[in-house]
């Protein structure tokens, strides 16, 4: 079991937190979080496992170490080279892949490495996704920026619907496997993570 926090109330207490914590304005903020970083974390998983079998490593615990801590976008890449030795990508994966590595990993990228915050008007819910230098201030109406860099948005709506592809995306990776493990060009055959 992973450690505990530094100080950690009795779980009752914590249960209890949470609960009043669901009712609060920037709930859907973690939903949509956590549903598009866990999804997103299970397509890296699949595209580690299919690195794995089309290299032929048996050795789970050792490919790990060695893979462990890679960005994404280096997986896809040598999965990419790994590929051409057995017919390369199909011509759904590679659309495929093409979206996960040209807009879902530098979405996650942001996701992880800004801070996040919501719209507090009537409309939509929107995130906001900055850092030091593009804080949301116009748009909570915080009053003057204080640089010219505008922070980047992105719909509730639009988060989920990520979450979703990666979640179907996901399917049709581990689908894909026995192509891998039979050493054959690897193919999607009915894509269930649609692109239009």
């Amino acid at each position: 079991m992973l450690k505990r926090a530094p100080y950690q109330a009795s779980d009752e207490l914590l249960k209890q937190a949470r609960k009043v914590s669901q009712n609060h304005d920037e709930r859907d903020l973690f939903f949509d979080i956590g549903m598009f970083v866990s999804w997103y974390a299970a397509v890296e998983l699949a595209i580690t496992k299919t690195l794995a079998v089309i290299t032929n490593s048996h050795d789970l615990e050792a490919f790990d170490i060695l893979c462990r801590g890679m960005d994404a976008r280096v997986k896809v890449e040598r999965l990419r080279k790994f590929a051409k030795r057995t017919g390369g990508f199909g011509s759904n994966l590679s659309a495929r892949m093409a979206v996960f590595d040209r807009d879902a990993i530098p979405l996650r990228n942001k996701l992880v490495h800004s801070v996040l915050t919501y719209s507090e008007d009537a409309g939509p819910r929107k995130y906001f996704i900055s850092g030091l230098s593009n804080m949301p201030w116009v748009e909570l109406g915080m009053g003057e920026p204080t640089t010219s860099s505008k922070p980047d948005i992105i719909s509730s709506i639009d988060l989920y619907a990520w979450a979703t592809w990666l979640s179907f995306f996901g399917q049709d990776l581990n689908a894909m496997q026995p192509l891998a493990i039979a050493q054959k060009q690897l193919e999607i055959e009915s894509p269930r993570s649609r692109l239009s």
